[in-house]
Order: C-alpha cells, then sequence, then structure tokens
C-alpha cells in the first residue's frame, strides 16, 4: 500500500506520470504498453519498490522547473501587455 500511496504522490506533486503510460492525441486517451510496467519505479502492478529513482527524482525537478518558468513566462506577457496598453491610452 506504501508504493501505491507514494506514486500517487509522486504523480500529483512532482507531475510524474507511470513508465508505461503515454498519452496520445490520436486515440485521445493514455496508451498502455506494460513492458514498461516492470522495474525500480513505484507505479503499477509489477513494480518492484516503493523507492522513487534517481531518474524519476530529476524529471520532477524538471517538471517543477518549466512550471515555474511558464508561470513566469505568463507573468512577463501580462505584464508587458498591461504596459503596452496604459503606454497606448496615455498617447
Amino acid at each position: 500500500a506504501q508504493r501505491h500511496i507514494l506514486a500517487g504522490l509522486a504523480s500529483v506533486v512532482g507531475g510524474l506520470s507511470a513508465p508505461y503510460e503515454k498519452a496520445s492525441h490520436v486515440h485521445e486517451r493514455p496508451v498502455v504498453n506494460w513492458l514498461w510496467a516492470t522495474g525500480c519505479h513505484p507505479f503499477g502492478p509489477f513494480s518492484n519498490t516503493s523507492l522513487i529513482s534517481q531518474m524519476l527524482q530529476d524529471v520532477a525537478l524538471r517538471n517543477t522547473i518549466y512550471a515555474r518558468v511558464d508561470s513566469a513566462l505568463h507573468r512577463i506577457r501580462d505584464t508587458s501587455e498591461a504596459v503596452e496598453s496604459f503606454a497606448c491610452y496615455q498617447s
């Protein structure tokens, strides 16, 4: 049960997905390849550990960095549009 809890937290908090699932825009649903369901990760019915590997930790860190950069870019874009709108209004 601990493995499933850890996998759920990693998915929600770290943005990790199971190694055997990938999003398919063609099928409009996740596609599963059970060959990737085994291994040293807490995801799936065939995994063998409740630990998160260094690679998955790095992926979670990368996802966090991407989310922060995206948020910063949205703020910059919104601020730039506000300044441009103010400048046009003042002219």
